[in-house]
């Protein structure tokens, strides 16, 4: 990603039955891939949280692959 450009996130929140609740989107500056993933991840548990919910499902698209640069920067670290 080239120097000053920004990187979109949203994220979706739906109840039991699948209906639509609400979501947000945003954008954050240059960063890598695993700290774009966990800022929409903390976005989005953060306005379920301010919405009342408290038992929460995370589904999440790239959770293998968050899970496997996780792994990489701790063997690296």
């Amino acid at each position: 990603m080239a120097h000053g450009h920004l990187a979109r996130f949203g994220c979706i929140l739906r109840d039991a039955c699948a209906h639509w609740i609400g979501g947000c989107s945003g954008s954050l500056r240059e960063s890598n891939i695993l700290c774009r993933e966990l800022f929409a991840i903390w976005k989005g548990l953060t306005l379920a949280w301010d919405s009342g919910f408290r038992q929460i499902k995370l589904l999440q698209r790239s959770a293998n692959n968050v899970a496997n640069l996780m792994a990489k920067h701790a063997a690296s670290s």
